[in-house]
């Protein structure tokens, strides 16, 4: 019925010798919408950490670098940092970002450098600028183009102060 209009999404880990829910995450790791949470009895066991490796293959395969989470409740902020994200505040919601290193197998051709340089919204194009971020990494021209393949999927977030 809802189909054309909304996506849901909803991964469950199960005991296998119960076949009881332990952990769900309802969408992705990159929406503050999502809701990723371990039953209250099993907390503690390492079954967050399965979940979210799990959640993080899935935003691998589906090519999505860019992680974005609410820590809510707030004291979920220290597991969220063991798992590679980095947390900030805004209006005294605490928040998690991480970018995923994504690696692609270059075709057969003649590497070549390129710098990905990356600027706000509002940059200017003033001589001296700033970018926010740099990448290097190789390049290979896709045969029959003009377009390269970049070695790695490349993304960037401006991290709020």
């Amino acid at each position: 019925m809802f189909g054309h209009l909304w996506k849901v999404t909803c991964h469950l880990l199960i005991a296998v010798e119960s076949d009881l829910p332990l952990a769900y995450c309802w969408g992705t790791l990159n929406s503050h919408s999502s809701v990723l949470e371990v039953q209250p009895g099993y907390r503690g066991r390492g079954i967050g950490r399965e979940m979210v490796a799990f959640m993080l293959m899935v935003s691998v395969k589906n090519r999505n670098p860019l992680l974005e989470i609410q820590c809510a409740p707030e004291t979920s902020a220290v597991f969220w940092e063991s798992m590679g994200f980095t947390t900030y505040t805004i209006c005294y919601k605490v928040y998690g970002r991480r970018v995923l290193d994504m690696p692609r197998q270059l075709p057969d051709g003649d590497p070549i450098s390129v710098k990905i340089s990356f600027f706000p919204s509002y940059f200017s194009g003033v001589p001296g600028e700033e970018p926010l971020a740099v990448q290097n990494l190789l390049a290979v021209e896709i045969p029959g183009t003009k377009r390269l393949m970049l070695s790695r999927i490349v993304a960037h977030y401006y991290q709020p102060d």
